[in-house]
C-alpha cells in the first residue's frame, strides 16, 4: 500500500495525512517558517523526510529525536532519496511494537562511521575514508546520536562502547 502523498506550497495550508501518509519537506537554513512546517508534520505523526541539513550536527539530532525519519542533504543523490522513501515504506509502524531497553540496532555504515569517530577522525576524514560526502557523514552521525540518545561525539563513542557497537584494539 502506497502512502498518501502530501502536496502543498509555502504559505498554503496543508492537511497532513498522519501515519498513513508521508512528507518530504525541504528546509532552508535560518528560516523559522520551514521549521514550523516540519514540526506541524511531525505533530500530525506524518512520517517525514527532511531535505536540507542544518549547519549543526545537534540540529540533525534534534530533528531525528522530534520524529523525522531521515535528514538528507539538499544535494543528496537521487538514489539516497529513493532509498529513504523505500525505508519509510518498509518501516511503517505495526500495531504491536516490541519494547526494547537497548538502542536501535545500527546499520553497517553507522558502525563504520562510529568506529572511525572513535579513532578521532573528523567528519572530513571519515568522508574521505568511506568515499562519501561530509553531509552523508553528518547524517549518519545524527542517526547514531539519536539511536544512542547522546548529544556529543564523545558521548557517542562512550555509549557505543558500552552497548557493544565498537570493537577497538
Amino acid at each position: 500500500m502506497l502512502p498518501d502523498p502530501v502536496v502543498g506550497q509555502w504559505g498554503g495550508t496543508v492537511v497532513w495525512p498522519g501515519p498513513s501518509g508521508a512528507a518530504i519537506i525541504g528546509v532552508r537554513r535560518h528560516e523559522a517558517a520551514d521549521a514550523e512546517v516540519v514540526l506541524a508534520a511531525l505533530k500530525s505523526r506524518t512520517p517525514t523526510i527532511v531535505l536540507g541539513v542544518p549547519a549543526a550536527e545537534r540540529a540533525v539530532v534534534d530533528l531525528l529525536r522530534a520524529g523525522a525519519k531521515e535528514v538528507l542533504a539538499r544535494d543528496c543523490s537521487t538514489s539516497d532519496l529513493v532509498h529513504a522513501v523505500q525505508n519509510l515504506r518498509r518501516n511503517r509502524p505495526v500495531a504491536r511494537r516490541r519494547a526494547s531497553s537497548s538502542p536501535t540496532d545500527p546499520t553497517a555504515r553507522e558502525l563504520e562511521v562510529t568506529t572511525l569517530l572513535a579513532q578521532g577522525m573528523s567528519n572530513r576524514e571519515i568522508a574521505h575514508a568511506l568515499f562519501i560526502s561530509e553531509h552523508t557523514v553528518r547524517n549518519h552521525l545524527g542517526h547514531v546520536f539519536a539511536k544512542l540518545g547522546v548529544s556529543s561525539r564523545t558521548q557517542a563513542v562512550v555509549r557505543a562502547g558500552q552497548v557493544g557497537w565498537l570493537r577497538l584494539p
